[in-house]
């Protein structure tokens, strides 16, 4: 999806505030380059990010956001008060919801290729971005203020990009940052979405990949140790079609390790073997960057940091490492 052209027909801001109560938009958001760059790329990012989540509505044909969204498609002139439906829902469970905060929610009709798709973007107004309320003609009329550095820095933790009129029951991607990171279905989620994550080859890949680097830096303190399991692990992602967890255990972890390792797995529920989504092996171990603890960070190719002719790593009689880069014909300081 992400090499393909994306073109924002729609969007609206709704301003959901816990204090101040809710503002619904009566006017579309107005288009200028930086405002259809920032969603682009914000759409972009969601749909990169490792804990973007594929997933599906629980009652597909009741459900209020499915609804609302296919509308939107069915007639354009739609948009605004489907729009508002959504922002009004949300707005429920976020004052149901102590720990969702005040925002502003983006909502925004996207063609990405041959596909329609509507983005559902929560954005933290007070930091974020700014926006700008008018009344006009005796409705409310919120826009979004570019904020150059806002913009830049932006990192969204709760989003849906949902394809409309779909055939496919399992057609919406969800992003909801802190609840994947605690392993939890979300407010988000299972309230607002009411919506369930699809537990596919591609999540599980990602997930075995992304565990398993925490697993290794918080309980393998010997650098050496360290490096040979994620060589083994890597071979295994490369190589099979199996991710085979006790054969990873047994070539990879002593017995102590390979304890502490399954009780990890088990506590994430990804203990059982999965097949491995080798698109997800080939970007995620693509590139590599390692960072010690007295401030040098490399960034190269995974197939650089494997070839002994480039990249070694050497034991002290002290106990600390060398990390040795080799046969480097220049060193340049990059701007």
């Amino acid at each position: 999806m992400g090499g393909n052209k994306m073109i924002i027909s729609k969007y609206v801001i709704h301003v959901l505030d816990k204090q101040s109560g809710i503002i619904l938009n009566d006017f579309e958001g107005t288009f200028n380059m930086n405002i259809e760059k920032f969603i682009q790329k914000q759409v972009k990012k969601i749909m990169k990010h490792e804990l973007v989540r594929k997933a599906k509505f629980t009652e597909y044909e009741k459900n209020i956001i499915r609804n609302c969204t296919d509308a939107m498609n069915d007639d354009r002139k739609n948009f605004l008060s489907a729009s508002k439906e959504i922002a009004s829902y949300f707005y429920e469970v976020m004052n149901d919801a102590s720990q969702v905060e005040s925002c502003d929610l983006l909502i925004a009709n996207i063609g990405i290729k041959d596909r329609e798709y509507v983005a559902i973007l929560r954005l933290d107004y007070k930091t974020l971005h700014n926006h700008k309320i008018e009344f006009k003609e005796n409705k409310f009329n919120i826009q979004m203020i570019e904020n150059e550095i806002a913009i830049q820095n932006t990192s969204i933790k709760q989003a849906a990009l949902i394809a409309v009129n779909s055939l496919e029951i399992e057609d919406m991607y969800v992003l909801d940052v802190e609840a994947e990171k605690l392993n939890e279905t979300g407010v988000f989620t299972k309230k607002f979405l009411d919506a369930e994550t699809i537990e596919d080859e591609t999540y599980k890949t990602k997930q075995f990949i992304r565990l398993s680097n925490i697993w290794i830096n918080n309980s393998v303190p010997d650098v050496i140790d360290a490096e040979r399991i994620r060589e083994i692990r890597n071979y295994i992602l490369k190589n099979n079609d199996v991710m085979d967890l006790e054969k990873f255990s047994n070539e990879a972890l002593d017995y102590e390790q390979d304890e502490q390792f399954t009780r990890f797995c088990e506590s994430y529920e990804i203990d059982k073997d999965f097949t491995i989504d080798k698109k997800v092996v080939e970007n995620k171990l693509f590139k590599r960057t390692v960072e010690t603890l007295n401030g040098f960070k490399i960034s190269a190719r995974l197939e650089d940091f494997e070839d002994k002719m480039k990249f070694r790593i050497e034991r002290n009689a002290n106990g600390s490492c060398d990390v040795i880069i080799k046969n480097v014909d220049y060193l340049y300081q990059k701007q």
